[in-house]
């Protein structure tokens, strides 16, 4: 998957069904199992759906042709900063060159109406370029704590295959 299928990506703003951030088959591809996203399964569908229609929030999608290739989401509810809630590509679309254009694309958006501070939230479970692609567009880090969370998988959040680099803590 090289720069030339890069070149035919796009991004879009707009709207994203609330069954689609549930895992709904075939609503969205699975960005986040890699990743062990679990965040919006723990939530109820009207959760996500006020959420998702909420003024302060945006949802982006990577397109390559006609099909989703990323996902982002720009949280805009505290005043004076933008949190980039969600960033990930589809992992088929991993190493095609598109990351970077997508990350671009939300960070210049975030900056969009002068908030004091763009930032996001990264992890240990995060792809191993994660850290080094946030540094290339601008981030650098400003904390580091220690979090304990639950394994989703554990949880039946996730399939137990998901986040293979990850040991399951039995």
């Amino acid at each position: 998957m090289g720069r030339a299928r890069a070149a035919a990506a796009r991004c879009h703003r707009g709207a994203l069904a609330a069954a689609a951030a549930r895992r709904v088959p075939g609503a969205v591809p699975p960005i986040g199992d890699p990743w062990l996203w679990y965040g919006r399964l723990t939530l109820a569908r009207a959760d996500i759906e006020r959420l998702l229609a909420a003024p302060d929030y945006e949802v982006w999608r990577l397109w390559a042709g006609d099909t989703v290739a990323g996902l982002g989401e720009l949280n805009r509810s505290r005043a004076g900063e933008v949190k980039l809630e969600y960033f990930g590509l589809v992992p088929e679309w991993i190493g095609a060159g598109l990351g970077g254009y997508f990350l671009r694309t939300l960070v210049h958006e975030a900056w969009r109406g002068g908030p004091g501070r763009v930032w996001l939230h990264t992890c240990t479970e995060d792809h191993p370029s994660a850290v080094d692609i946030y540094r290339r567009v601008g981030f650098e880090p400003y904390d580091t704590r220690v979090e304990w969370v639950p394994d989703p998988r554990l949880l039946g959040l996730l399939p137990r295959e998901a986040g293979p680099h990850v040991p399951l803590a039995e």
